[in-house]
């Protein structure tokens, strides 16, 4: 069942049903508690009820229980091949069973599993978020001769876009690559920004976390950097303090995204030193003209 809706549920909201499977009853009652952290949000997962669910839409296995991975794979070969989505995330140790498409290692962090969870009901349950770009019949940072350009000369982009691009150990900074820096905690999100990026710059990396960003930072310089504000362990604030803070990237332009329209959000972004800030859903024409201001001026300057 891809998403059943409660009388609790948001009309404007999605709710997946999640089932455990092998784990012992201290660590399934941590897995209901993480769940019922999400039922309040646009995006909820909350503990799987046969009766009021009939079925789940996502199964998690203990990986490390070989009677919990037999069980899930009789599922699997019982199951018609008509039937509604289920999907399974495997968490374990050591590696996952083999053939296993979604798994998490332990112990796990609880934002990464909210993460793979979206991922999965993104791939396999037809769930559309709120994105961060709406269409308007522009296209994004095209390098055509008729129009503004970021990057005269883009590479191939030649990668799946939404994985993240490790920095290369024997890669040597050129004053004619220019690379981008997405970080925001959402794969589809992520996937949307890092599409029209390809075509201006020579390489878009993505960072699940502020943490994360940051190590990528302190290995790279980047022309511009789009943050999310609502992230897993530092939020967007105080990973754009210490990006500005850090005097290789005291010039680098930061633009932070979010959901809250709030003046006072937009005040306390400025007063994290981001350029500017941008209310989600963003105009595609806006997004180009703000991305060209921002990255073209300084090309220029």
């Amino acid at each position: 069942m891809a998403a059943e809706k409660s009388s609790n549920d948001s009309d404007s909201g999605d709710c997946f049903a999640v089932a455990t499977v092998g784990f012992e009853a201290k660590e399934r009652l941590l897995l209901r508690n993480i769940l019922r952290i999400s039922e309040q949000h646009p995006l909820a997962f909350r503990p799987y009820q046969q009766k009021r669910d009939g079925q789940p839409a996502i199964v998690i296995v203990n990986g490390d229980n070989a009677d919990a991975v037999t069980q899930w794979g009789k599922l699997e070969q019982e199951r018609a091949s008509d039937a509604s989505p289920l999907s399974a995330i495997f968490l374990a140790r050591g590696n996952p069973p083999a053939g296993a498409m979604y798994s998490l290692g332990r112990p796990f962090i609880a934002t990464r599993l909210f993460a793979l969870l979206e991922r999965v009901v993104t791939e396999r349950h037809g769930y559309q978020p709120d994105l961060a770009l709406t269409t308007d019949g522009m296209l994004l940072l095209t390098n055509s001769s008729d129009s503004h350009s970021v990057n005269p000369s883009p590479s191939d982009v030649g990668k799946a876009a939404g994985a993240t691009r490790a920095v290369d150990a024997d890669y040597s900074e050129s004053e004619n690559r220019r690379c981008a820096l997405i970080i925001d905690d959402s794969l589809p999100v992520r996937v949307q920004l890092k599409k029209p990026l390809e075509k201006a710059f020579d390489q878009v990396d993505v960072a699940e976390s502020g943490e994360e960003a940051l190590e990528l930072l302190a290995q790279r310089h980047y022309e511009l950097v789009l943050l999310d504000v609502i992230l897993p362990g530092i939020d967007g604030y105080e990973t754009c303090k210490r990006i500005k803070n850090d005097p290789r990237h005291v010039d680098t332009p930061v633009v932070m995204l979010t959901s809250n329209s709030s003046p006072a959000d937009q005040v306390k972004g400025k007063l994290a030193g981001c350029e500017t800030y941008l209310i989600k859903p963003v105009k595609a024409s806006v997004f180009e003209t703000v991305m060209y201001g921002l990255v073209g001026s300084r090309a220029a300057a």
